[in-house]
């Protein structure tokens, strides 16, 4: 019952958060992101990737919208999340130019993670 008011008209099988998890593999010698979806009808999809796959499923997503939805995007993504995409962008560049970092992010959280 909780959980069909936490819906609250939200498709029952889109995404309500996410989990993250960041390790390294000692005996591969390489970094992990442990990245789980987890959706309103409560399945959980997990992704065990390096960062850099991480950040090409992500281009994969974004061309996804730019190819096939290309003249309504406008009215299709609300212009708040853009720009909170591009907040997200421009520190990822800067991160990786290797910019100082030390500033606190001013980004805003993902939503709080889901217990197992």
């Amino acid at each position: 019952m909780k959980e069909a008011a936490a819906i609250g008209g939200e498709d029952p099988a889109g995404w309500r958060t996410v989990n993250r998890e960041v390790y390294y593999e000692a005996l591969a010698d390489r970094w992990v992101v442990r990245f789980e979806i987890v959706k309103y009808d409560g399945e959980r999809v997990t992704l065990n990737e390096r960062p850099t796959t991480l950040l090409s499923l992500a281009n994969a997503v974004l061309d996804t919208l730019i190819q096939t939805l290309p003249n309504m995007l406008a009215e299709l993504v609300d212009a708040d999340h853009v720009a909170e995409f591009k907040d997200y962008a421009e520190r990822l560049l800067a991160l990786t130019a290797g910019e100082n970092t030390d500033a606190p992010s001013e980004l805003a959280p993902l939503p709080a993670p889901v217990p197992a």
